[in-house]
């Protein structure tokens, strides 16, 4: 598992803040087992900040650290007592803010398991550790959805015998086992694949276009897709659209959203499409509540393109981050509130784009789902 994780992270573009320096670093130490755990710490009760909170180890940046990952490292020594040549840096996370205003750089790491590690006691109360298999069965208690400066976050939280992880540090663990953990079987994405390419040869894909109903029209200026709505008749659609049930069965006990159905089809770009910046649903006729995007593209080369912008919600001069096309990789967020768009592509570029949707039913008025 930490081989995938390694091979994921290096190839992951984290989320930062365009011009802003990281004021403080995290380090997210992996053990190396055969169970691999997640090492934790809970902070001293005495301090003045963070007192009792479950935290990875890590600090302010000092003057004399010229990245986070050195800031990290520091940290760890001083705190816990972990040497920095005893960690295998792998890759960072996203940048996370504070309510502080603290920007805060995650950095993972994989340590040797059977340590011995000496925490500072003027800093550290206990250290504990959580197997990632059991993060991944998300055994969270609720999820808690905060609107401040930063926008809106949804901060999972999660008990583990006498420690709580929440804030900051329960965000950077659902990244990190979104970003280390495949999500699918990668033969369910080969025959995903596999499908598209024969309803392609057979001339079943239709142009995609723009708007809905009277106002539906194409516009390859916009948007240069052909797509195929996914059916449960093939195996593999079947497969990928019960998957998907499934998660929108997570979303919804872990957020309350109602979601009600699923949709999804095929997409695919010819060389040199894309598809303008733009919100998967308009604000006020919300239906669409979630988008998600998976990708099926096979050795997808690093300068082959082809990648989903995301642009920050209310400022879209503003980009959060790029996501490369590369098989297996799956995306969700908020369908009327994330502005995105498609870059070119070099190669022809496969995908699957799909929908959570509430039922907006209405007495006779029936809202069909595409």
């Amino acid at each position: 598992m930490l081989e995938k994780a390694r091979t994921r992270l290096q190839a992951w573009t984290p989320r930062t803040f365009d011009g802003e320096r990281a004021h403080a670093a995290v380090l997210l130490p992996l053990i190396d087992a055969a169970s691999p755990r997640l090492l934790l710490t809970r902070r001293a009760a005495h301090l003045s900040q963070h007192a009792g909170q479950v935290a990875f180890p890590g600090g302010k940046r000092d003057a004399g650290d010229p990245d986070p990952e050195s800031c990290a490292l520091r940290e760890a020594e001083e705190e816990i007592g972990l040497p920095r040549e005893r960690v295998e840096l792998i890759g960072r996370l996203s940048d996370r803010r504070s309510r502080h205003g603290l920007i805060v750089t995650p950095v993972v790491g994989i340590i040797a398991d059977g340590l011995d590690f000496r925490p500072s006691p003027a800093e550290i109360a206990a250290l504990f550790e959580i197997p990632l298999a059991t993060l991944l069965t998300d055994p969270r208690r609720h999820t808690d959805v905060i609107d401040d400066a930063r926008g809106r976050l949804f901060v999972p939280s999660y008990t583990f015998g006498e420690h709580v992880l929440w804030g900051l540090s329960a965000m950077m663990v659902v990244e990190l086992l979104a970003v280390a953990e495949e999500f699918f079987d990668p033969a369910l994405i080969a025959a995903l694949g596999d499908e598209l390419d024969e309803l392609e040869q057979h001339g079943a894909l239709t142009r995609a276009g723009i708007g809905r109903g009277h106002a539906h029209q194409h516009r390859p200026d916009i948007r240069g897709d052909s797509i195929r709505w996914l059916t449960p008749d093939h195996p593999a659609q079947r497969h990928y659209l019960m998957t998907l049930a499934s998660v929108r069965d997570a979303i919804n006990r872990a957020l309350f959203l109602g979601l009600f159905e699923f949709e999804a089809h095929f997409a695919r770009y010819p060389v040199g499409a894309f598809y303008q910046r733009h919100v998967d649903s308009f604000r006020g006729r919300a239906n669409r509540i979630i988008s998600s995007v998976t990708y099926l593209n096979r050795d997808w080369p690093d300068d082959g393109g082809g990648e989903m912008v995301s642009y920050a919600p209310g400022d879209e001069t503003r980009e959060l981050g790029r996501v490369a096309p590369r098989a297996g990789t799956f995306v969700c967020f908020l369908a009327e509130e994330m502005p995105h768009e498609v870059l070119p592509a070099r190669l022809p570029r496969a995908s699957i784009a799909g929908w959570f949707r509430r039922n907006s039913s209405l007495g006779s008025i029936i809202d069909p789902a595409r």
